[in-house]
């Protein structure tokens, strides 16, 4: 309303992807969702929820974690990621993963008709191909030498490539 939109397309990465489906359930200005970052139809979250419970009890510190990143990502960005990382506060962090255990995509997909691209890194586990298909209209789509955190290991192939999904799939939709 604030932007005059009476239709967008909405980006969610992780957790984020989750609040864009459920966006996408209740709302009829959705035109498209863009899900990438570890999305997924459930998430399996009990380890870092475990490390995350003794970090804010003060039990334990936040380690650097290059998991989930392509292995030609240079130690730079991954770096500059942990950096920003540690700046949330590991309650909010604990919040949204306790969150992401609780969720689950289960028999929604089908129910939202708006066309929806899930990007995976070419270098991320789990099944992207198959949380796609689990939408009326999904598609799904590789960023090459990027692994879980493809927007900030490949930002621009990111970009375009929702540039292209937009174009593609969207415009042209009234």
């Amino acid at each position: 309303d604030q932007f005059g939109l009476e239709q967008t397309v909405v980006v969610g990465e992780g957790m984020g992807a989750a609040v864009a489906v459920e966006l996408a359930r209740t709302s009829d200005r959705i035109a498209g969702l863009v899900l990438l970052g570890g999305a997924a139809a459930s998430f399996d979250v009990a380890a870092e929820i475990e490390s995350l419970s003794l970090i804010t009890a003060g039990r334990a510190r936040r380690e650097f974690d290059r998991t989930g990143y392509a292995p030609s990502t240079e130690r730079e960005i991954y770096q500059k990621a942990f950096g920003e990382w540690v700046k949330t506060d590991p309650r909010a962090t604990l919040g949204d993963r306790k969150a992401q255990a609780n969720w689950s995509l289960g028999d929604q997909g089908a129910a939202i008709s708006a066309p929806v691209l899930v990007l995976s890194g070419e270098h991320e586990e789990g099944d992207a191909a198959a949380l796609a298909a689990a939408f009326g209209n999904g598609s799904h789509g590789t960023i090459a030498d990027a692994g879980r955190r493809a927007v900030i290991e490949q930002p621009a192939a990111v970009a375009t490539t929702i540039n292209s999904f937009i174009a593609d799939r969207l415009e042209g939709q009234s």
